[in-house]
């Protein structure tokens, strides 16, 4: 499904630290419209209506809604989105899934590297996005050397 309305299947390669050992992740070079969506609603871990009286003891209810956040999921939702692959591999050479679980069984310093450069990636497409006035004549640009 190529074209100008869709996004390509490209992805970026970023060079990264840990503990004085070189890695590659490969990151998406942009999100589609779907993975967007689940990254702005993945947050929300559970929504619920409650009813409260608005004047003493009296049977006028007022809706409310409370929702809950969890910045945990989102947190790991956001590099699984962004994240591709990687070279990570495990002490018998195997390389690791790129999987939520292996993200959340890793060690907090690494995965603090991994999620700020997607930080970093993911502020760079937005920065893109906000620049380019897109018109006929200025489609959105095909994003190169980010």
């Amino acid at each position: 499904m190529s074209s100008f309305w869709t996004v390509e299947p490209e992805t970026k390669p970023i060079e990264l630290e840990w503990r004085g050992r070189s890695f590659t992740i490969h990151v998406k070079r942009e999100l589609t419209a779907g993975e967007e969506t689940r990254i702005d609603m993945g947050s929300f871990m559970r929504g619920r209506r409650v009813e409260k009286p608005t004047i003493g003891n009296a049977a006028v209810m007022e809706a409310d809604v409370e929702m809950a956040l969890d910045l945990e999921a989102l947190t790991f939702l956001k590099v699984k989105t962004w994240l591709a692959d990687w070279d990570l591999k495990d002490d018998n050479g195997q390389k690791m899934p790129v999987s939520l679980d292996t993200l959340r069984a890793m060690k907090g310093g690494l995965f603090k590297v991994i999620d700020k450069a997607i930080e970093m990636h993911a502020a760079e497409v937005a920065d893109l996005e906000k620049k380019v006035p897109i018109t006929d004549e200025n489609p959105l640009p095909k994003i190169s050397g980010l």
